[in-house]
C-alpha cells in the first residue's frame, strides 16, 4: 500500500517522504508551515564569487566543491578527487559512514538515505557528476529528478536536492 499525495492525489511508494508528481512533503506537519525557500536567491547572490565558470560544467581532476546548504550559516567545502565522495547520512547501529555526513543538517528529517549520491569527477571529461545511488526520496538538479545510477554533469550554480535537502552547488579548480 502507497502514500497518498494530499496536493495531487499521486499513489506514492511506501515509505516516500515527497511526492515523485509534485515534489510536495508526504509528511505531516504539525505546524502546517511552508518550507521557505528565498534563501535561494540570496545564497545564488552571496556565492557568485566562488564561481569560477557561472553555467559551465565543472572541470577539474581535484578540485574544492561548495555545497550551499539551506539555512546553514556556512557552506561546506570539500575536496574532491578521482575516487569521489559519497553524500549521506551516519547510520552508527547500520554502521553506515558516508564521506560526507549530511546528519547536522537534519537529513534523517529531509529524507535523506544513508548512502544517498556520490559526487566524481570524470577523469574523461574533467568534469563533476552526481550519481544517485538508488535513494528512495530521490536526487533532483534544479528540480528534475535524477535516474538512479546514472551519472549527471553538474554545473556550478545548480540547485541540487537529496530528498527535500537543498543545497546549492559551486566548485573552483
Amino acid at each position: 500500500m502507497g502514500i497518498v499525495c494530499r496536493h495531487c492525489d499521486h499513489l506514492n511508494r511506501s515509505g516516500a517522504l515527497v511526492c515523485d508528481r509534485c515534489h510536495q512533503s508526504l509528511v505531516e506537519h504539525a505546524t502546517g508551515s511552508v518550507v521557505n525557500t528565498d534563501w535561494l536567491v540570496d545564497a545564488r547572490r552571496t556565492m557568485t564569487s566562488e564561481v569560477v565558470e557561472a553555467q559551465q560544467p565543472a572541470k577539474a581532476e581535484l578540485c574544492e566543491v561548495i555545497l550551499r546548504v539551506a539555512g546553514a550559516p556556512q557552506p561546506l567545502v570539500l575536496e574532491l578527487a578521482n575516487g569521489g565522495l559519497i553524500l549521506g547520512r551516519t547510520d552508527l547501529e547500520g554502521r553506515v559512514f558516508p564521506d560526507v555526513d549530511l546528519s547536522p543538517f537534519s537529513a534523517d528529517a529531509h529524507g535523506v538515505s544513508r548512502r544517498h549520491a556520490r559526487l566524481t569527477v570524470n577523469t574523461a571529461t574533467r568534469e563533476v557528476e552526481i550519481v544517485d545511488l538508488g535513494s528512495l526520496n530521490g536526487t533532483y538538479i534544479n528540480g528534475e529528478r535524477l535516474e538512479a545510477h546514472k551519472a549527471r554533469y553538474l554545473n556550478s550554480g545548480d540547485e541540487v536536492r537529496l530528498s527535500r535537502l537543498r543545497f546549492i552547488f559551486f566548485y573552483r579548480t
